[in-house]
């Protein structure tokens, strides 16, 4: 994407809108009250356009910070044309300006639902920031990134050979963690296939996706592409998210092309399997619908680790998402 951007703040989150899809930027005292039969909480006028105002905050299901005389002085309405041939006002607390000529949309990948690429047309990341790019008229967003990605790109940071670096009994290595982002399955530390592991990082900016459906709590961006993060708790706290440690995981056979990022604890290691890794347990405690996800708990040096499936794992987030579509 080349030109000029529009970003728009809403308690604190940062959207950008492209500058050629709108028609009008203006402050939020011109707006006057809706009549009965107008559908937002105001009108505005450009040209012979007459516009229905609605606030993005509460359209996107954000919640509104403390609303003070500085704040509503510097709201603004963002007015532009809907799928119809008419005009639409957001209702947004600020508004910037930024020339990004070397960023391009990035697409939002299929796993993060339907409605979030309606609202959404994709992604932009810059200065080490990742931004969703407001949809202008509400339509479907580019189609999601199908089939390859791009290359793997580096191992587990200060991982010797990558992660297809297999041990001399030629078992390959795998990747243990602790997380209190999976769901709990009687194990205090989670292992992956080292091959399944794309990249440590901790230094993403994650970015909250409104109307995305749990577990998908936010996306961040690697390498251009971009990955969602996933929190199984309930009453998660998303801001904390921010600059965490990330594992993020590759899927394959049927879920090949589809990654994830799970936020790690500190500790995080790399271990190759021997006969002396015992079974200890049946995987216990696991919701129905992700029972899948771990295929075995196994004792490595006294600890009790429980062998992860990422691509059962990714299976039972689209899942989840299936079931609760149209909610």
């Amino acid at each position: 994407m080349k030109g000029a951007l529009v970003s728009c703040a809403v308690g604190g989150v940062e959207y950008a809108l492209q500058a050629a899809d709108i028609l009008a930027v203006m402050r939020a005292d011109r707006m006057r009250p809706a009549s009965p039969t107008d559908p937002g909480i105001g009108v505005v006028t450009v040209g012979a356009d007459r516009a229905s105002v609605f606030p993005l905050g509460a359209t996107l299901g954000l919640s509104s910070p403390v609303d003070d005389g500085a704040q509503r002085r510097d709201r603004h309405i963002v007015v532009l044309r809907n799928s119809g041939g008419g005009a639409v006002g957001w209702l947004v607390d600020r508004v910037g300006r930024s020339h990004l000529p070397s960023t391009r949309v990035l697409p939002l990948p299929s796993i993060v639902g339907d409605r979030v690429r309606r609202w959404f047309s994709g992604v932009l990341n810059a200065d080490d920031r990742t931004m969703l790019l407001l949809s202008p008229s509400g339509d479907d967003g580019p189609a999601p990134l199908e089939g390859g990605h791009p290359e793997v790109g580096r191992a587990l940071s200060g991982a010797p050979g990558g992660p297809d670096k297999v041990g001399p009994t030629g078992a390959p290595l795998v990747v243990t963690f602790s997380t209190e982002a999976l769901p709990p399955c009687g194990a205090s530390r989670y292992a992956i296939s080292g091959r399944r592991v794309a990249a440590l990082e901790s230094a993403l900016h994650v970015a909250t996706v409104p109307g995305s459906e749990p577990p998908i709590i936010g996306i961040s961006v690697w390498r251009g592409e971009v990955v969602p993060v996933v929190d199984f708790r309930v009453g998660r706290l998303h801001r904390t998210l921010d600059r965490r440690r990330l594992l993020i995981v590759r899927g394959g056979g049927a879920m090949a092309g589809t990654s994830l990022a799970i936020p790690v604890d500190a500790e995080t290691a790399l271990h190759q399997p021997s006969e002396e890794d015992g079974l200890l347990s049946p995987p216990s405690n696991v919701p129905a619908w992700l029972a899948g996800f771990v295929t075995g708990v196994f004792d490595i040096r006294g600890q009790g680790v429980a062998l992860v499936d990422p691509d059962a794992l990714l299976a039972g987030v689209r899942s989840g998402l299936h079931r609760s579509k149209g909610v």
